[in-house]
């Protein structure tokens, strides 16, 4: 491939492989790296917190639970979210709705995962504190085109 501007199709086979390849392990290097960094964010954290598992099994499974179901929770708490915001004329109430909604959806979600497994016990207030960080950082890497319009709108009123 000299030529930048080389269609994929016009490769021959080996190059196209070799391209294929590449790719996937990108993309498998880069998943691999946010999941770590996911697993040892927690990890770190209920370390910190004092939150006891008795295995990283048990912790892995947990993360698991966590991921599918807070994903579920998620797409229920954003349609929520947009209802409530479309019938809100003030702005603050436009970035708070649905920051308290999802902050409540995870702590359900953390919750229930909590006290459906026996083999993790995360005591309440850490749940508190677990799921304002996640609030938090869901808020922080929001679209940022979103954000910074409801952001110059609060400062205008």
């Amino acid at each position: 491939m000299n030529n930048s501007s080389e269609k994929f199709s016009n490769l021959s086979l080996s190059e196209k492989i070799i391209v294929i390849l590449s790719i996937t392990f990108l993309i498998i290097f880069s998943l691999s790296l946010l999941l770590a960094l996911f697993f040892f964010g927690f990890t770190g954290l209920f370390q910190l917190l004092g939150v006891q598992y008795d295995s990283v099994s048990a912790l892995i499974l947990f993360l698991v639970n966590y991921v599918i179901i807070s994903i579920i929770g998620e797409f229920f708490s954003k349609i929520i979210s947009l209802i409530i915001v479309s019938y809100l004329k003030s702005n603050s109430g436009k970035i708070l709705i649905p920051f308290i909604l999802d902050t409540f959806a995870n702590w359900i979600i953390l919750h229930f995962i909590d006290e459906a497994m026996n083999s993790i016990t995360i005591p309440t207030w850490v749940e508190i504190i677990t799921v304002l960080l996640l609030a938090c950082a869901d808020f922080a890497f929001d679209d940022r085109k979103k954000k910074n319009k409801l952001l110059n709108s609060l400062r205008r009123d």
